[in-house]
């Protein structure tokens, strides 16, 4: 399963609900490499890639470089590099949405963009 947070690679951004994507998969990151093991880290000029296996389960947290917006794009021409071989099954995007208060979450399986742009992109 591929862990996608949304997020802008700008400091203006840094911790920023608009990064809550980004943010997420740190911790996510942190949590894995407690608890699992680490197979391997790829690190390249659009993304940085980390495998963490668990039985017969994949978790792989993929950071994209760039902007939340251009999202899809920059997923869409890395996706060989990155092995995704289901590009529409396995993905969980983590992103902000500005109708929730801070602290509540949704979940939605084969949603949609909801309107979000980085979504849509």
């Amino acid at each position: 399963m591929f862990f996608i947070g949304l997020c802008n690679n700008e400091a203006k951004y840094d911790n920023t609900p608009h990064n809550i994507g980004k943010i997420f998969l740190i911790y996510l990151k942190q949590f894995c490499d407690e608890k699992l093991i680490h197979e391997e880290t790829t690190i390249d000029q659009k993304y940085t890639l980390y495998i963490y296996s668990y039985s017969n389960l994949k978790i792989k947290i993929l950071l994209l470089n760039g902007y939340i917006n251009h999202s899809g794009v920059n997923l869409y021409t890395i996706k060989d590099k990155i092995k995704l071989e289901n590009f529409n099954e396995e993905i969980l995007a983590i992103y902000d949405d500005i109708t929730l208060d801070t602290g509540i979450f949704k979940l939605f399986i084969n949603k949609g963009t909801n309107q979000h742009n980085g979504i849509k992109n």
